[in-house]
């Protein structure tokens, strides 16, 4: 690590952190992600991670560049290991912080959410499943006369139970999580399969938790219980957009309401902000479907995104 300076901390991942660092060498910023390894399952989606990055270096700018690891031990008598893998520095974060804060209008969003559809149709490509898509593992590259939209973390699949990872994290994936890999959770199942259906699922929450930040109110709460609070963001997580809907006055992942209240209408509980005939409605209602053979793949999501936003494509 003596080739970089660390100039601050950008935030914690699964198992480690990110740091904003200068290469001493020439003066270039880049982020450095630490993967602490101190198990064989956490070994294993290290080396998962960095085949997948391996497999999408250089390819598509919508997809996050890796540029290098480093890996070192911690101690002499310890088979801990720190691997450091640098990657391109996003100046923008992540896409709901970027959103909330800067406000884009919805043609931008838009368009950002068609570039994230161009990212992840990219790995499917490439036999890549993402595993844990979110809106804290897409960033935002705001450094030229448009931002950018950086798909990260692919292949970090959930390959043990969420509680591996830490509370926060499982917390947070399980709102993203699709029925069907919910449903292995709670058969305490130790290995999570992810697809490339589960991603597409995934994909459309995010779609429809940003999406519902784009009214000028807030939308309203299906819980008449709780009738001022809104469902997108978390009150757990201020400034982070979760799509979730109340039942009976608790914040319910989607895919657990699928399962335990199959009669809801759970994509119109989440997209309220739309009207009835919008296309980005009906494309999410889509990527919802309870089963993953009703959902579109995520080359059929974005050629219908590049249709709403009038996109041609990168």
């Amino acid at each position: 690590m003596e080739k970089y300076r660390i100039l601050e901390e950008l935030g914690q991942g699964a198992f480690g952190k990110v740091y904003k660092a200068e290469r001493k060498e020439d003066g270039s910023v880049h982020a450095l992600k630490c993967l602490t390894v101190d198990s064989l399952e956490k070994s294993e989606v290290v080396i998962r991670e960095i085949h997948a990055l391996q497999q999408a270096v250089g390819k598509h700018q919508n997809i996050l560049q890796f540029i290098g690891l480093i890996a070192e031990g911690v101690g002499l008598h310890t088979p801990v290991l720190n691997v450091w893998l640098i990657v391109e520095y996003c100046d923008g974060g992540t896409l709901d912080s970027f959103i909330l804060k800067d406000k884009p209008s919805r043609a931008t969003v838009l368009q950002l959410l068609c570039q994230a559809a161009e990212g992840v149709a990219y790995l499917h490509g490439r036999n890549v499943v993402h595993g844990a898509l979110k809106p804290d593992n897409i960033l935002v590259d705001n450094s030229g006369q448009r931002p950018v939209v950086k798909v990260a973390d692919f292949g970090v699949v959930c390959a043990r139970a969420l509680g591996e990872w830490g509370d926060n994290y499982a917390q947070t994936m399980i709102m993203y999580l699709s029925p069907e890999l919910l449903l292995n959770i709670v058969a305490q199942r130790d290995l999570l399969t992810t697809t490339t259906e589960a991603d597409v699922f995934a994909l459309g929450l995010i779609i429809a938790a940003i999406l519902g930040q784009m009214t000028d109110s807030a939308a309203p709460s299906t819980d008449p219980a709780d009738p001022g609070t809104d469902p997108a963001t978390d009150p757990a997580a201020p400034g982070k957009l979760v799509p979730a809907v109340y039942v009976e006055g608790k914040l319910t992942a989607v895919a657990k309401v699928m399962i335990t209240h199959p009669e809801f209408p759970v994509a119109d509980m989440l997209m309220t902000s739309e009207p009835q005939g919008s296309p980005v409605k009906a494309l999410v209602v889509s990527m919802l479907g309870v089963y993953p053979h009703q959902r579109p793949t995520s080359e059929q999501v974005l050629g219908r995104l590049r249709q709403i936003t009038g996109s041609s494509g990168g």
